[in-house]
C-alpha cells in the first residue's frame, strides 16, 4: 500500500471534472470514516460534512504528489489548527496518508476508465 508514486496528471480540465463529479464526495467520506480525529463518524448522517473544509487542501497536496510523510504531517497540522491539538497517533496519520494516496490513484484510474459514478 502506498509504495508506487502518485501519478501526476497533466490534464487540468480532467482533474477538475474528476474533483467535481467524484473526488470531493469520495474524499469527504474517506476523511469521515478513516481519519475522523474527533470521533464524529458515529453520528452520521448529521456529521457527513464535518471534514469537508479540508478536502480542497488535501486534493491539492495529492495532486502535487505529496509523499506519505508530507500528507501525515498535513493531517496533523489540520488537527492542530482545527481543534488545538493533534488527536491522532503518528501511526494513524501515516496509515491515513497511505490510504489517501491509494484512494486518489484508484479513484482517478476508475474515473478515467468508467467515468463518474451515478450517485
Amino acid at each position: 500500500m502506498g509504495e508506487r508514486p502518485v501519478r501526476k496528471r497533466t490534464d487540468e480540465d480532467a482533474d477538475l471534472r474528476w474533483w467535481r463529479e467524484t473526488g470531493e464526495k469520495e474524499l469527504n467520506q474517506v476523511l469521515l470514516w478513516r481519519w475522523d480525529p474527533i470521533g464524529v463518524a458515529d453520528s452520521f448522517p448529521y456529521t457527513a460534512n464535518e471534514y469537508s473544509t479540508y478536502c480542497p487542501q488535501l486534493f491539492a497536496a495529492l495532486r502535487a504528489g505529496t509523499n506519505p510523510e508530507g500528507l501525515a504531517w498535513r493531517l496533523g497540522e489540520m488537527e492542530k489548527d482545527g481543534w488545538g491539538e493533534v488527536y491522532s497517533s503518528d501511526e494513524h496519520l501515516q496509515n491515513v496518508a497511505l490510504l489517501l494516496i491509494d484512494w486518489y490513484r484508484n479513484s482517478i484510474s476508475r474515473w478515467d476508465e468508467f467515468g463518474a459514478p451515478h450517485w
